[in-house]
């Protein structure tokens, strides 16, 4: 079985299509690359801080005055 990042192949990724290719007999399974997970874990991280600083904008306030 092969394993292959749904988000590189999304991209049109050369070595992915070198890997279906070279394996056309085997299953291919969908799943995420570590840059791909990195990625999405930054946007993640950065989206919950701007969920935040909406929600409380005074606490944002409060910790840029005490600089």
């Amino acid at each position: 079985m092969i394993k292959i990042c749904a988000w590189c192949e999304q991209e049109d990724q050369r070595d992915i299509q070198a890997q279906r290719l070279e394996s056309s007999s085997e299953q291919i399974s969908h799943g995420i690359c570590h840059n791909h997970a990195r990625r999405l874990r930054h946007s993640y991280r950065s989206s919950l801080h701007r969920q935040s600083a909406a929600l409380s904008p005074h606490r944002s306030l409060a910790l840029s005055s005490q600089f």
